[in-house]
């Protein structure tokens, strides 16, 4: 038997589920550079929480002259998809030399980044 609580929580949905079950951070920023959504991935890598996420701007999160921001200008300017290995993603809290896949969809938040 379940609870109320447990029938009024929402759902995931399956596009969710698949992006939740990706083993890499995926984030959907919207044109302004505000993030609009995370994986569970990004989460642990940002270590922070999706809603905290969402309450920040891509350059709050990475360094200041970040090369992640400069790749992202170019796959907005291109309409192009950008690989690019090891950029590093140094900052205070977090350390990391990733690879980066950078897509610009047509999506109406803009574009997905996932390493």
């Amino acid at each position: 038997m379940t609870s109320a609580a447990e029938h009024r929580r929402p759902m995931p949905s399956d596009g969710d589920a698949i992006l939740n079950a990706l083993p890499n951070p995926v984030l959907l920023v919207a044109p302004d550079g505000k993030i609009v959504d995370a994986n569970m991935a990004a989460e642990s890598f940002f270590e922070i929480s999706t809603q905290f996420l969402q309450r920040q701007s891509l350059k709050e999160l990475v360094p200041f002259g970040s090369p992640l921001l400069a790749l992202i200008d170019q796959v907005r300017s291109s309409g192009s998809p950008v690989n690019e290995y090891k950029v590093d993603l140094g900052t205070p809290r977090i350390a990391a030399i990733a690879r980066w896949i950078f897509t610009s969809r047509r999506l109406p938040s803009g574009p997905v980044i996932s390493s």
